[in-house]
């Protein structure tokens, strides 16, 4: 295969990806959200009686983190925002 189809067919990806909201998510972005997540939490931005399942999605995440699953921990990152009402 030509250095062209494969560079063509890369940036092909990469656009669709990104059009569709398909992008990976690395160390540095996961643990990103995940520091953002924390400062939130501990903000009381969540219901006192919501406080300790957040946490536990929290943990979740910090498990995907740790077992370097970026792609697992930015996704359950992203639904502690949606479920809380949280700025992502």
């Amino acid at each position: 295969m030509s250095k062209f189809i494969v560079t063509t067919i890369g940036a092909i990806a990469v656009f669709v990806a990104a059009s569709t909201g398909v992008m990976a998510c690395d160390a540095a972005e996961a643990t990103a959200k995940f520091s953002k997540r924390a400062e939130q939490l501990g903000a009381g931005t969540v219901p006192d009686n919501q406080v300790a399942e957040a946490w536990a999605k929290m943990n979740e995440g910090g498990t995907a983190l740790a077992s370097q699953d970026y792609d697992k921990a930015c996704e359950i990152y992203d639904a502690i925002a949606d479920a809380y009402g949280l700025e992502k």
